[in-house]
């Protein structure tokens, strides 16, 4: 199964708009092409919208809001909604509330 959701990502100064997208492959086809480029297993491929990188490994992008965003989003993939607001700072232990969103719902 491909699934897509996406996420307002907030950080210190920061908001991006995210779109993550999981691949859990159902069938032996989709299971060797994702091989084929070495995804062998369910995997998120992460993409931030505001620069258009994508990764599947957690620190390819090489920052640490993507990178936190990442690994949260791994981690809790079966929590999360699609358009909800995910904060770094909360994540790290930096603040014990998430910000407002800047989007209506």
């Amino acid at each position: 199964m491909i699934e897509t959701k996406v996420f307002e990502v907030r950080d210190r100064a920061t908001n991006i708009s995210v779109a993550a997208t999981r691949f859990d492959p159902d069938t032996v086809r989709e299971s060797s092409i994702l091989r084929h480029v070495g995804v062998d297993a369910a995997a998120i491929l992460y993409t931030n919208l505001s620069s258009t990188r994508s990764a599947i490994d957690p620190y390819e992008l090489r920052d640490r809001t993507n990178t936190t965003t990442h690994t949260f989003i791994e981690r809790n993939w079966d929590d999360l909604v699609s358009g909800q607001l995910i904060d770094v700072r909360v994540i790290l232990g930096e603040a014990l509330e998430e910000c407002e969103s800047e989007y209506e719902d």
